[in-house]
């Protein structure tokens, strides 16, 4: 019997999501929960990945973007999760899962239904986490692919700059616990529209 996986079915990954975002705001932010995504864990998680001709973070809380608009995340040593920010690659994540379930030392880990995931996009997006953030996650501090692990509006997540994208707005994800998703919206709407 084969086992169902849910990175090929998009549609069963949501929040509860009522609020929208202030149209004033010059921050834009996103519901992109439904973005197919997954992550591995175990001794032999970075050496397959590298086998799936995935870039590969040397360091943990860095992140890099191959050519099909995959980027994976480096969170430790051994964990990594997978986003498909182009959203075009749902295919080929559910061929890698279904290998990763095949390996030895490799462990799956289902971040896509635990976490649910936003995308921030504006000029003052990095001094807009100053509201809800401890960390500085401005551009000159923050730089471009590194991750953070910390508390946004009193939630763990895990925030990532993905600015390389020549929009030339700051842009970042974040990743926190779904059962969090209303509050972590709202206060994201609240700092962004002051701004």
């Amino acid at each position: 019997m084969s086992a169902f996986l849910i990175s090929s079915a998009p549609s069963l990954r949501q929040t509860q999501i009522t609020g929208k975002q202030a149209s004033a705001s010059s921050i834009e932010f996103e519901d992109w929960t439904e973005v197919s995504r997954l992550g591995f864990r175990g001794p032999q998680a970075e050496a397959f990945l590298i086998a799936e001709k995935l870039p590969v973070p040397d360091q943990p809380n860095q992140a890099l973007l191959d050519d099909s608009g995959i980027r994976v995340l480096r969170l430790s040593k051994s964990e990594f999760w997978l986003i498909d920010e182009a959203q075009q690659n749902t295919q080929r994540l559910y061929e890698i899962e279904t290998r990763g379930l095949q390996q030895q030392e490799v462990y799956r880990l289902y971040c896509q239904h635990s976490h649910a995931m936003f995308m921030c996009r504006g000029v003052d997006c990095g001094t807009m986490f100053a509201k809800v953030c401890g960390v500085d996650l401005t551009q000159g501090a923050f730089a471009v692919n590194q991750i953070a692990q910390t508390s946004v509006a009193r939630v763990n997540a895990i925030v990532v700059n993905i600015s390389e994208n020549p929009e030339g707005a700051d842009r970042y994800l974040v990743l926190s616990d779904l059962s969090s998703s209303q509050h972590l919206w709202d206060a994201f709407g609240d700092a962004a529209s002051e701004f």
